[in-house]
């Protein structure tokens, strides 16, 4: 017992040994003790690690008995993941290849040259112009989201954004990825979005002690083949993709979707479309290595296993990683109104341009939607750590006189405090403000590089960045033309991370409300010689409508919108008389919280009839205006309405 608690205790004096600080550490745990008894969540420990050596380059700490030497320099973070890259080419692997060999052949989890013909194989399939390809279908899912809360008769709709949001993600992924449309606001219990959500379960017992194990006794789950992800669920997907691949061949089925863009890089058919050609989807963007660009080490031929274990890696990824971020967002517009209002008045102005119908071009221009998200990213990174192993001996020389040396040996492992050094006050000041001002023309040229990378470093990163970034600011494109993002009793605030979870999740979830901006609105207007009969037509009328109404099924109303400026200019009530001396009553409008949608025609058409009875019937001219108006938060002064006088009143059924 005393010979294996020495041969333990010389483990974590490895840094020591070598000169190099280092934090000091748990018996058996290391440094990752106050995670394990959850003291503090996976986001506060890196944050304490960084902090715990500042002013210097780097300094040992020990996940585990492992020793990993944390790195803090920004030239340092360079130097290892792309100057020396070749000396630092793979990830710390954290699933057995064999026990689940779905993951082991994915992008992330491959090494060495199989990852390198894996990358550049992959890389056309993930450029610019390969999301505009993809654009179409997953705009689609956005407009299916909002329309899921449209359709609800409530003016403020409560929601627990990570669960809406892992299904919008879920949606976005089957449909772009593996070819198929579902609706999970709608069909709650859908295979495909279960078994994801168990897929990314980062707080379920069996993953979080899987995921420890994989660190602490790999060779012992390696021995019982113990795998990550169920059987049940890795069998769904290569099912899915197996069937889709067959459908596909055997009826010539072409798709603007990921599999199609795969089965090209099959063919080798891609073309080799600069990523020059269209604008990028934002800031955060990583760039492709020439390892990626370089055609001489795709491979020649994809196997139907080489798809699934992508297409399913895409879906563990994007499913955490765009939900995630989109409760973080949301958080943040609903507690900063002030930056929610200047998001929204770009959104109502690309609306303007494009007449409501959005471009890949229109969205990649919104450069405060884009400000936001790469604040967000910066105060709230998905992946709050990344790491590297070394593949070939390596020596940080040192650069200041307290410095020796390093050697690094093949397997040892170096680890980069992503959150840490993106809330280091040295180079965003005040760093747990909100301000996406840090990203503006002007500012970002400031930020110093290798301080910003929530989707990696070097040719190793992410390679799935602008799918992600387009996903996630289509989403807020949707929801912000529709809705305003306010807090409720409900939402926590601040944000407490979660101690049970390894990735970065909120205590108590993120409770936020959408109000309702978008709404049916319609006004009723009569031309008479008389106002008596004026009145009587369009009261007449307006019975009329609210039949037609309730018989379509939308006989619920709100309250008329007082403090809002459009529809009071728009459709205020009033009596007076036209240049001709006849008299001129408009009613107010009537708001509806449902978009009516496909009912708008036989509505106008049925207002129409309407019009031409009483107009015969009464000698007046009778109007109705149907119409969709976009709520303003800005509340109108008294002024704005002088000299509208008479029959003001503000109605709701």
């Amino acid at each position: 017992m005393v010979f294996g608690y020495l041969i333990l205790n010389r483990r974590q004096n490895h840094w020591t040994r070598k000169g190099v600080p280092q934090l000091k550490p748990t018996f058996i745990f290391g440094n990752f003790w106050p995670l394990i008894v959850r003291k503090l969540s996976s986001p506060e420990l890196v944050q304490r690690m960084y902090n715990s050596g500042k002013d210097l380059r780097y300094f040992g700490i020990y996940q585990f008995l492992r020793p990993a030497l944390m790195l803090r320099d920004p030239e340092l973070i360079k130097q290892i993941t792309v100057k020396d890259f070749e000396h630092f080419l793979d990830h710390v692997g954290f699933i057995d290849p064999e026990a689940d060999p779905l993951f082991g052949k994915n992008l992330f989890a491959l090494r060495g040259m199989q990852w390198r013909e894996m990358r550049s194989t992959l890389s056309p399939s993930f450029t610019s112009n390969k999301m505009k390809y993809m654009f179409s279908l997953m705009s689609q899912n956005g407009e299916q989201f909002v329309n899921h809360f449209l359709q609800k008769n409530e003016d403020v709709i409560e929601v627990e954004m990570k669960d809406v949001t892992s299904r919008f993600a879920n949606d976005v992924i089957a449909s772009t990825v593996f070819g198929f449309e579902c609706d999970s606001l709608k069909e709650t219990h859908n295979e495909f979005y279960t078994l994801g959500k168990v897929a990314t379960d980062f707080t379920n017992l069996r993953t979080v002690l899987v995921f420890m194990g994989n660190i602490v006794l790999p060779k012992l789950l390696k021995f019982f083949k113990v795998g990550f992800f169920p059987k049940k669920m890795t069998s769904f997907f290569e099912r899915i993709i197996k069937e889709n691949i067959e459908s596909r061949e055997k009826h010539g089925v072409k798709r603007s979707d990921m599999i199609e863009l795969l089965l090209e890089a099959r063919k080798n058919k891609h073309n080799d479309d600069d990523h020059g050609d269209l604008p990028d989807t934002g800031f955060a963007t990583v760039e492709e290595s020439e390892i990626g660009k370089n055609q001489k080490l795709r491979k020649c031929e994809l196997t139907d296993e080489d798809i699934t274990a992508q297409a399913f890696v895409f879906f563990f990824a994007g499913f955490e990683t765009v939900s995630s971020l989109s409760c973080f967002i949301a958080y943040e517009l609903a507690v900063n109104q002030e930056i929610q209002e200047k998001l929204r008045n770009e959104v109502d102005a690309t609306n303007e341009k494009c007449s409501e119908q959005i471009t890949y071009e229109a969205l990649t221009t919104m450069k405060y939607m884009d400000m936001v998200v790469s604040e967000t990213l910066r105060k709230w990174p998905n992946a709050i750590a990344t790491d590297r192993i070394c593949t070939k001996s390596y020596t940080i020389e040192p650069k200041t006189p307290d410095e020796k040396p390093v050697h690094l040996n093949k397997g040892d492992m170096v680890f980069i405090p992503v959150y840490g050094i993106q809330r280091d006050p040295q180079y965003y000041p005040e760093p747990e403000r909100f301000d996406p001002e840090r990203f503006s023309d002007e500012n970002k040229k400031k930020i110093k590089p290798y301080t910003f990378f929530p989707f990696g470093s070097g040719p190793r990163n992410c390679i799935g960045s602008r799918f992600a970034l387009m996903e996630v600011k289509l989403l807020f494109y949707n929801i912000l033309s529709n809705f305003e993002i306010i807090a409720t009793e409900k939402t926590q605030i601040p944000i407490r991370f979660s101690k049970k979870a390894i990735n970065m999740a909120s205590e108590k979830g993120f409770w936020l409300g959408l109000q309702r901006r978008v709404k049916t609105a319609v006004g009723l207007q009569c031309q008479g010689p008389r106002e008596n009969s004026c009145l009587l037509s369009t009261n007449s009328l307006e019975h009329q409508m609210s039949k037609f109404w309730e018989l379509e099924g939308m006989d619920n109303n709100v309250n008329f919108t007082t403090d809002d400026e459009a529809c009071e200019i728009s459709f205020v009530t009033t009596t007076k008389r036209d240049p001709d001396g006849r008299f001129l009553v408009a009613l107010p409008v009537k708001t509806r919280p449902l978009d009516i949608g496909q009912s708008k025609r036989t509505a106008i058409n049925q207002f129409k009839s309407l019009e031409d009875v009483y107009g015969r019937a009464g000698g007046c001219f009778v109007s109705c205006r149907l119409d969709r108006y976009r709520v303003s938060p800005r509340v109108v002064p008294p002024s704005t309405l002088e000299g509208q006088s008479g029959h003001s009143r503000h109605m709701c059924l």
